[in-house]
């Protein structure tokens, strides 16, 4: 129940669409998980594609009904943690977690993030545009490549 275009908007900023990613506080795969958020998910690859991407999807899903479907707190309690955002009733004032969610709305908002989606849509085939697929090729094409810093997540 989650738009293909917000979990891509995550993943580009979680891991620029990299499987093998790993932040230096521990978050796995291509949806930079905890390992125990992914274990708590379900997740039993965090390194697999499409296990990271369901992970993910499941946990913000589960954010946005928290939150009444406001994409903005979802987002913060996906990097800071449900707790930090209910200690603070809103986004936490951590510089990370604000930068965070202005990203993620970003890449949602701006014609980069169509660009971007509309050739990784091509590059991987229109009968096969899956986001688990992108992250299994580690998606980067000339001009829509940035070099994002997985960002650490922290359990409340």
């Amino acid at each position: 129940g989650v738009s293909k275009n917000i979990l891509k908007a995550i993943a580009k900023a979680e891991s620029n669409f990299d499987a093998s990613a790993t932040s230096y506080a521990g978050a796995m795969g291509v949806m930079q998980l905890m390992p125990s958020t992914a274990s708590y998910l379900g997740v039993t690859k965090p390194y697999d594609a499409k296990d990271s991407i369901m992970g993910g999807a499941k946990y913000i899903s589960s954010l946005l009904k928290q939150y009444d479907q406001d994409l903005s707190l979802a987002l913060a309690a996906y990097n800071a943690g449900p707790g930090n955002v209910n200690k603070y009733g809103g986004i936490p004032p951590f510089a990370e977690t604000q930068n965070y969610v202005s990203k993620v709305l970003s890449y949602l908002e701006t014609k980069e993030t169509t660009e971007s989606t509309e050739a990784v849509d091509q590059s991987v085939g229109s009968s096969a545009n899956t986001l688990y697929e992108m992250a299994s090729q580690n998606y980067t094409a000339t001009g829509i490549a940035h070099s994002v810093k997985a960002v650490p997540h922290y359990n409340a």
